[in-house]
């Protein structure tokens, strides 16, 4: 592997999780002082990952054996990207047009609770919350499952890099407090083992894509549950 490709592994592997990690409680502080910011943190995080991402595609399309050494050999079949596209389009198409009872956003609350505040909560927020599932989706596949991946794997066991691999991925998501780093963690191996069984970021592309389109729409439809009971609660006051 060359050597930006190891400063980019680097980079996104291990400097900017140990960094999310030892800053995770400031940044929650701030998100929690300035939630009218969302769409600026949003933003930042489409700039940072895209960022990293973009260099390493475009090192690797000029590298012996290319987008494949990575699970990347799709980028370069037509059909492949459509099916990639096509599958997200419509899988964000159904999660927006899902039921949503009253008995999913209880539970949705629940489990949602410390992340609500990273959720979007009106519609100009969630469209950007879905650039950056999409970003997520592709960009920290290629980076954790895909570049980190393959450069610990040059000197350790598939195990031991997958497990470094997910620490690493759940510790960047340490803003999100630590129920969500768990969660994050795990969702993690299972990508990682289909990675492994498959030799492709295909599926855990698609599927990161999707769990986050799904957990974002639910935060929306959360909230806005929440304000419905509040204006209620409201108007039976002033009726009363």
């Amino acid at each position: 592997m060359s050597y930006g490709l190891i400063f980019f592994a680097l980079l996104a592997g291990v400097i900017f999780p140990l960094y999310a990690f030892a800053t995770a409680r400031k940044t929650q502080a701030y998100m929690h002082a300035n939630p009218d910011k969302l769409i600026q943190t949003y933003k930042s995080i489409l700039v940072m990952q895209w960022g990293m991402c973009l260099p390493v595609v475009i090192m690797l399309s000029l590298k012996a054996g290319g987008l494949s050494s990575i699970g990347l050999h799709f980028f370069t079949d037509p059909l492949s990207i459509a099916g990639l596209v096509a599958t997200v389009i419509l899988g964000a198409q159904l999660v927006k047009r899902l039921p949503y009872p009253e008995k999913r956003l209880i539970k949705g609350k629940k489990k949602l609770k410390e992340v609500m505040f990273v959720l979007p909560k009106n519609k100009a927020e969630h469209q950007w919350s879905l650039g950056v599932s999409v970003t997520a989706g592709v960009c920290e596949e290629i980076l954790f499952r895909g570049l980190f991946y393959e450069l610990l794997l040059e000197h350790t066991t598939a195990i031991f890099a997958i497990l470094i691999v997910n620490i690493m991925f759940g510790l960047g998501h340490a803003g999100t407090k630590f129920k969500n780093m768990l969660s994050t963690m795990g969702l993690g191996l299972l990508w990682s083992a289909i990675y492994y069984f498959t030799g492709s970021l295909w599926v855990p592309i698609a599927m990161h894509i999707l769990v986050d389109v799904y957990s974002l729409t639910l935060g929306l439809k959360v909230y806005q549950y929440d304000q419905q009971i509040v204006n209620q609660v409201e108007k039976t006051a002033d009726a009363g």
